[in-house]
């Protein structure tokens, strides 16, 4: 028997075999120190939000968020070890096959890439993933099982709009997580799959392939495949972690639920098991059957009545896939943008290279970097603490390290960045400079060359430049 207490979860060596594998995932996710690092994390983090919403100071919740930061550090480290105690665990015991054939029932194989890589991205991008479907078909993340809210026709409308600036732009770079909740939900994945496995005496595979389900906008990605004696699927399994227990008190959470039956649509499959831990150190698992609706009840459909109208829209976002530029006349956010752009463009002008090119020699560079106390605070409390202008690097002073945690900045220390920056003529690399140097130095003389970038290359979804450095090696290169 595996004692809890035995085990020191950072050099832990313990043989795992098939007979106490069950037992030693219970051993880990229950082990005091992991244990004792969420339920602190939680009280912190109840305290954090209590402040908030009882209108306390600014100086009690960035206190209370530099608690909450820091407890959030301690538990990632304890979970982030126990999550790769429990992949090498399952690796061990080895009885996971991968499935390796070119169908998945109904569903037929578009392409098989790493996971997480830009490759994968943008094979997602070229329909429809469960992860997104909930949403898509207009449920708000606040609905449960029960009570369902669903987006208004503007919120709907603006989301798909997103959808297609995001799925016509090709991505260039993915960071793939070293640490925190999506880490080590990738590496609890094969964990949870052979504990299904082992517990129920069946065969289970895994295929990180993408698939395209039987519409052409389906693709999807499934953690795991239940197979009959005769190595066939059968059945599907998804994988989940989770810190917030009370969000499935109503069974699966709806965005789930969507996720789940889209993949059976994809598949032809008739049942998928819901694989879940807790950070409590709980396991469950919940049962999902392709002929259910959204919600299990009669306030939503089975899938194949939402089918018309996603596919409807789809043909409204392959449009704007196959025409990009047009994403600019209906996208707020890209409205703004190519306004930006056309105000610095001179009057009966056009984007030509020979113009942007003269940026390198008339404007100055720079990148304003900002820090936050604490995900999903309110922006008043973002300060800015380093600002690059051309080749100089600037720390600015002022920025408690009590509330807020930053890299280390290697360069010259001034009190007040307006120091070092010029009047006018100011080439800002991101949204967030962008927005800084127009709040604090006015409109004039202020462009945003990653907007500039945005409509130049007609990729409405590329993200921001990243440095100066990239805008240098743009600029050079168009």
């Amino acid at each position: 028997m595996i004692n809890t207490m035995d085990i020191n979860i950072f050099t832990d060596t313990t043989e795992v075999t098939k007979n106490n594998f069950v037992e030693y995932l219970n051993a880990i996710s229950q082990h005091p120190d992991v244990i004792n690092s969420h339920r602190e994390w939680e009280i912190i983090d109840q305290e954090w939000k209590d402040s908030i919403k009882n209108g306390e100071s600014d100086i009690v919740i960035l206190s209370n968020a530099a608690k909450v930061r820091e407890a959030k550090k301690i538990k990632d480290i304890y979970f982030d070890t126990a999550a790769r105690l429990a992949e090498r665990a399952a690796q061990s015991v080895n009885v996971i096959e991968e499935y390796s054939e070119n169908e998945l029932g109904t569903a037929k194989i578009i392409e098989d890439v790493e996971e997480l890589t830009a490759d994968w991205h943008n094979l997602r991008r070229k329909g429809i993933g469960g992860s997104s479907l909930s949403e898509a078909l207009g449920f708000h993340w606040k609905s449960h099982i029960g009570s369902m809210i669903y987006m208004d026709d503007r919120e709907l409308n603006d989301l798909w709009i997103e959808m297609a600036i995001q799925k016509s732009t090709e991505v260039l770079k993915a960071d793939i997580p070293e640490e925190g909740v999506l880490y080590r939900g990738h590496l609890w994945e094969e964990a949870l799959i052979a504990r299904w496995a082992i517990m129920n005496n069946r065969r289970v595979g895994v295929s990180k392939a993408t698939w395209r389900g039987v519409y052409d906008f389906q693709t999807v990605n499934m953690d795991g495949i239940i197979l009959d004696e005769d190595g066939n699927p059968e059945g599907l399994l998804e994988c989940k972690t989770s810190s917030r227990e009370w969000t499935w008190g109503w069974g699966v959470p709806i965005h789930y639920r969507a996720q789940v039956l889209w993949y059976l649509k994809a598949s032809g499959l008739k049942y998928a098991y819901v694989l879940v831990k807790f950070d409590s150190g709980v396991f469950d698992q919940y049962l999902i059957e392709s002929h259910e609706t959204i919600d299990g009840t009669e306030d939503t459909y089975s899938i194949d009545e939402y089918i018309d109208n996603l596919t409807e829209r789809w043909n409204d976002l392959e449009f704007y896939k196959n025409n990009p530029e047009k994403l600019w006349d209906v996208s707020e956010k890209l409205i703004k943008e190519k306004k930006e752009v056309i105000d610095f463009i001179f009057p009966g002008g056009c984007l030509e290279n020979n113009d942007i090119q003269d940026i390198l020699e008339e404007y100055t560079m720079v990148h304003a970097y900002q820090v936050e106390p604490y995900e999903r605070m309110d922006e008043k409390f973002n300060e800015i603490y380093r600002v690059d202008i051309d080749e100089e690097v600037y720390e600015i002073e002022g920025i408690s390290p009590v509330f807020y945690d930053y890299p280390e900045v290697i360069g010259k220390t001034i009190d007040d960045p307006y120091d070092a920056i010029p009047d006018s003529n100011l080439c800002a690399i991101d949204n967030i400079t962008y927005d800084w140097l127009i709040k604090e130095f006015g409109k004039n003389g202020i462009i945003n060359i990653s907007a500039i970038r945005r409509m130049h290359d007609n990729t409405p979804g590329r993200e921001d430049f990243n440095s100066i450095e990239e805008v240098v090696h743009w600029l050079e290169n168009i």
